[in-house]
């Protein structure tokens, strides 16, 4: 998406718990990869996203990081629910 590029999963979804592991690791070092090149002028970049939305790539990082933080979030909610104690939520130190 920073890109300016959304694509269809190419595989087939995760059948176990392991394999899904895996995929989030892979595509988390992707995109910290992107990130890390990504340089300071490319952030006011405008891009088309959703479909015709268009807006910089610094405005979707910050609608990522939010909805990742909401599902985050009902995640913790629901360990709870279940009685289990997530852990900490930030990382501080």
């Amino acid at each position: 998406m920073l890109r300016g590029e959304v694509a269809a999963p190419d595989a087939p979804a995760s059948t176990t718990l392991a394999e899904a592991q895996a995929r989030l690791t892979a595509s988390t070092e992707q995109v910290l990869t992107l990130l890390e090149r990504l340089k300071d002028e490319e952030l006011s970049r405008e891009i088309t996203v959703f479909g015709d939305a268009r807006m910089t790539v610094d405005a979707l990082m910050d609608i990522v990081l939010a909805h990742e933080a909401h599902h985050k979030g009902q995640i913790w909610v629901m360990a709870r629910l279940l009685k289990l104690q997530p852990p900490r939520y930030l990382h501080l130190g």
